[in-house]
C-alpha cells in the first residue's frame, strides 16, 4: 500500500509559496511523498522560482475544466497519488512527524475521515454549520427529516482510494455540479461554494461517521501557548482571511518556517502576512 501527502496550489502565486513552505516543513520532520497539483500549464511565468518544486516528489496537472476552488476540493478524488492519502490545506506548516497521524488513519476501517467540529439534526444549532441555514441544506441535499448533518473542518483529509470509496466522492462531485445557491450562502468564501458546505451534506446523505479528531491548530483565539500547540497538534494552519489568525501563531509560523529552511539549506523568504494578504478566504 502505496501512502503520501497531496497539497494543492493553483491561482494565486502565494499558494504556491505557502506549498513549498508545507512541502518543506513535512520533508523536514518526516520521510513521506509529497505530491502537488498545480495549474503551471496555465500560467504565464512561473509562480516561484522553478529549483523550489523540487521539493514535491510527484508533480499533477489541474484539468482544465477545474478552475474554482470549492469546484477542485469537491472533485480531488480524481488527484489523489497514493493508496492512502493525507490531504493537507496549505496554509500552514507540519510541526512534526506526520506519518503517524497517517498511519493511525489508515488503520481504520474507514475511506474518509476529517475534523468534525459538530453535528446535529435539522432543528437544532449544529456547531461549525457556518455556511448555509439547516432548512437550506435539508432542501439542497433532500435530506430526511431525523438526517443527521455533521460539520466538518477540512483543512486535513484522509482518503483512501478504493472501490467503497468512489461512490461516496463521486456524491460529493454530483452535489457540487448541482449548484447550492450563492444567494442561500451565509458567509462569502472568495465567491466559491465553499467544500466543507457540501462535504458535510454528503455526509448527511450518507449516513458516515467521518471523525478523524483534531490535529490542526487554529489560531482564532489567544488561548493556547506555543509549547502546547507543538505538544498537542501535528499542524498549524494560517487558515480563514488575513485577520483571522492571532498575531502570536503568524508569529510562530515565521519563526518556525526561518528554523526550518536553515535547516533544510533554503533561503527564508516566504512570510506570514504577505501570503494571507492574497488568499482565497479574503474574496
Amino acid at each position: 500500500m502505496s501512502k503520501g501527502i497531496v497539497l494543492f496550489a493553483f491561482g494565486e502565486p502565494a499558494y504556491y509559496n505557502m506549498a513549498f513552505n508545507m512541502a518543506l516543513s513535512i520533508k523536514a520532520t518526516s520521510n513521506l511523498k509529497v505530491a502537488l497539483v498545480h495549474d503551471l500549464d496555465r500560467r504565464k511565468s512561473y509562480p516561484m522560482p522553478q529549483d523550489r518544486f523540487k521539493v514535491f516528489d510527484k508533480m499533477v496537472p489541474l484539468k482544465k475544466k477545474h478552475t474554482d476552488a470549492g469546484q477542485i476540493k469537491c472533485h480531488m478524488y480524481e488527484y489523489m497519488q497514493y493508496d492512502d492519502n493525507l490531504y493537507l490545506d496549505v496554509d500552514g506548516c507540519v510541526l512534526k512527524d506526520i506519518e503517524p497521524l497517517l498511519d493511525e488513519l489508515a488503520a481504520e476501517d474507514g475511506y474518509f475521515y476529517t475534523q468534525v467540529n459538530g453535528s446535529g439534526g435539522k432543528s437544532e444549532v449544529i456547531p461549525y454549520s457556518i455556511w448555509a441555514k439547516n432548512s437550506d441544506i435539508w432542501e439542497f441535499f433532500e435530506l430526511e427529516e431525523d438526517a443527521i448533518q455533521p460539520a466538518i473542518q477540512s483543512s486535513y483529509m484522509f482518503i483512501r482510494k478504493c472501490a467503497e470509496a468512489k461512490p461516496f466522492f463521486t456524491a460529493v462531485a454530483k452535489n457540487f455540479n448541482k449548484g447550492f445557491p450563492h444567494e442561500k450562502i451565509m458567509l462569502r468564501w472568495g465567491g466559491s461554494v465553499p467544500d466543507e458546505l457540501i462535504y458535510s451534506g454528503t455526509l448527511a446523505q450518507f449516513k458516515l461517521d467521518a471523525s478523524g479528531g483534531r490535529h490542526v491548530f487554529f489560531g482564532w483565539k489567544n488561548k493556547e501557548s506555543v509549547s502546547e500547540v507543538f505538544e498537542n497538534f501535528y499542524a498549524l494552519a494560517l487558515y480563514g482571511g488575513r485577520n483571522l489568525v492571532k498575531l502570536k501563531y503568524k508569529e510562530m509560523y515565521d519563526r518556525y518556517m526561518h528554523k526550518t529552511c536553515k535547516k533544510m539549506g533554503q533561503p527564508w523568504i516566504y512570510k506570514a502576512n504577505a501570503m494571507l494578504k492574497k488568499k482565497h478566504a479574503n474574496g
